[in-house]
């Protein structure tokens, strides 16, 4: 099942928060410091919107993704370590693989404080995640739900 991570949306956002809305399970509108992205998980119904989304292989889909902040890893892995990488992660976590076979992933988790966010990074998962990854990068997303919450990261 495909994942499809859109960067910068070229879409107004008032359009994006209305496919959000009708599909809040698959869609998630992601605002950062210097920009938006959007996260289609399987089954989204917006996914025909978007002609050149960065394409993933769902590898883990979490149960409970209703958090507002998100805390998203890219890195690379041996292909072995992928289901010791997977049992890390709880029921509030997203993890994709490269579509092309590649070593390399993405994992989102959702997090209800800024705090449960920090507390995950300084915390004994994370350690032990960063022991299975190499090369990590990191971005802090805040999800929009309103327009009001355009202003805030």
């Amino acid at each position: 099942m495909t994942i499809n991570y859109i960067l910068s949306p070229n879409q107004p956002v008032k359009q994006l928060l209305d496919w959000q809305s009708a599909d809040p399970k698959h869609f998630f509108l992601l605002k950062k410091a210097d920009g938006m992205n959007a996260l289609l998980l399987p089954g989204a119904q917006a996914t025909a919107n978007f002609s050149s989304p960065l394409q993933y292989q769902s590898l883990q889909v979490g149960s409970d993704l209703t958090g507002t902040f998100v805390y998203q890893i890219d890195f690379k892995y041996s292909h072995d370590n992928d289901q010791t990488i997977q049992k890390l992660l709880g029921d509030n976590a997203v993890m994709a693989g490269d579509i092309k076979g590649k070593a390399s992933g993405v994992i989102w988790t959702f997090w209800e404080s800024q705090k449960a966010v920090n507390d995950f990074v300084t915390g004994k998962t994370f350690e032990s995640l960063q022991s299975l990854i190499q090369e990590p990068y990191t971005i802090f997303y805040r999800r929009v739900m309103t327009i009001d919450d355009m202003d805030e990261v």
